[in-house]
């Protein structure tokens, strides 16, 4: 299986088009990127990423892979449109926390065959991926760092599963822990699914507060993020959720 992680938009684009990437998928792989081109303006020597109206009242927001991608747009609308200024190296995560609730339409890529946009109604989708990215930093650096306690525990959508047999489903261990499998993204959670068939199973969406309060007071050893992937599993004992709920 291809790790959207480390496909390059246009990459991601392709397999996404050829129907061999989920809209989920697609969604991580541009949120990880850290290669984005934004037009902007500089306003008392910072820059303001650019928004654009190309008629009808419709606010655009651009966000260009590479220099290539953005030769292309400005070939088509003319420099005075897109202008010569951008930031480049821009995390999509970041670039996504960005974009105003007065945009439109986001274009990735515009006027490129790779051409691909989000509307208005999907930029919440956005705005939770730029969420759900800086939550798995946290997680990689929160014991080496000592910071992105507040991060995690302020995330408003971790998943865990429920059965039957016992409140929440246990992460595979080779040593015979009691781990609860806990999830920060649905297709961290669709891929513990799918190696894990069983009936009776039910996702569960859970606030970060929420989840880290009530876990400390398990029959547990300790919690594993992304067990299955796509990024890195990362296993914390138990005492890390009353860290999280003391520090956060």
């Amino acid at each position: 299986m291809v790790n959207a992680d480390e496909l390059i938009p246009r990459a991601a684009i392709d397999r996404f088009f050829s129907k061999k990437l989920t809209g989920t998928q697609l969604l991580r792989s541009l949120a990880v990127y850290r290669g984005w081109q934004v037009p902007a303006r500089l306003e008392n020597m910072v820059p303001v990423y650019t928004e654009f109206d190309l008629g009808n009242n419709v606010t655009h927001f651009f966000l260009f892979s590479d220099k290539d991608a953005y030769l292309e747009c400005k070939k088509n609308i003319g420099g005075d449109i897109l202008g010569d200024y951008f930031v480049g190296n821009v995390s999509g995560y970041s670039a996504f926390d960005t974009i105003k609730d007065t945009v439109d339409i986001v274009n990735i890529n515009p006027y490129s065959p790779q051409e691909i946009h989000y509307t208005r109604e999907q930029l919440h989708r956005l705005k939770t991926w730029a969420g759900i990215v800086k939550t798995e930093m946290a997680l990689e650096t929160v014991h080496s760092s000592m910071r992105g306690y507040a991060t995690l525990r302020n995330f408003d959508k971790y998943w865990f599963i429920m059965e039957d047999e016992q409140f929440v489903v246990l992460a595979p261990d080779g040593r015979g822990r009691k781990l609860a499998a806990l999830f920060t993204a649905e297709d961290a959670l669709d891929l513990f699914m799918e190696r894990n068939p069983k009936p009776n199973r039910r996702a569960i969406p859970i606030s970060g507060e929420a989840l880290f309060k009530a876990i400390r007071k398990m029959p547990l050893e300790g919690m594993v993020f992304n067990c299955c992937g796509p990024t890195k599993p990362r296993f914390f004992p138990l005492a890390f959720a009353a860290e999280i709920s003391d520090k956060g």
